[in-house]
């Protein structure tokens, strides 16, 4: 998804990276899966901006770490069909796929994944590693802590706030503010211990 995307925003992509060794020499989409991250030190990809395509937030935060120290820098790849207000402000590595609503003053830290037919209103604002999934609705003045999953179709009210590094269930709808490190679910959401 992140690679169409990607071709669909005008990028040439110069290849895929991957640690398991069962893709290299292989195609997807019609691009090579050159190897793992040493091939980064070939100088024909010295110019390359890098895009982590991991969907979990901690691994996707990991590679990030291991890469950081290069001198590449990171594209933010937001889809044609996706709609960001103008004074919406994306970080870099950031990506925003189809359909994506991204309204008035919405801040997304570095290294998000903003799904397919997300809904984020005016004032959100996401810090750095989030995911947020397909279908998900985030009311105005929302705000997502760093690391945080929301599942798909879930949807939350204006004004609240998940803590870092915590889990929402897919269809939940949080009603109130949920704390960091927690795991909520349900209608309306409830943490589970």
């Amino acid at each position: 998804m992140v690679a169409e995307a990607a071709m669909l925003a005008g990028y040439n992509i110069a290849g895929f990276i991957d640690q398991s060794s069962k893709t290299w020499n292989t195609m997807v989409l019609g691009i090579p899966v050159l190897g793992d991250e040493s091939i980064l030190e070939s100088s024909q990809f010295a110019d390359c901006d890098l895009i982590i395509a991991i969907g979990d937030n901690e691994c996707r935060a990991l590679a990030v770490q291991r890469l950081s120290s290069r001198d590449q820098g990171f594209a933010t790849i937001v889809h044609p069909s996706a709609v960001i207000s103008p004074s919406a402000a994306l970080g870099e590595g950031t990506v925003v796929l189809a359909g994506a609503v991204l309204n008035s003053m919405v801040r997304v830290g570095a290294h998000c994944i903003v799904n397919t037919m997300v809904s984020i209103d005016h004032d959100c604002s996401l810090a750095d590693f989030v995911h947020i999934s397909p279908g998900v609705h985030l009311a105005g003045d929302c705000h997502i802590g760093e690391v945080v999953h929301i599942g798909i179709g879930a949807c939350m009210l204006p004004g609240l706030s998940v803590g870092a590094r915590s889990t929402i269930g897919a269809g939940s709808v949080v009603t109130t503010d949920i704390p960091g490190d927690a795991v909520a679910m349900g209608v309306p959401a409830k943490v589970k211990s």
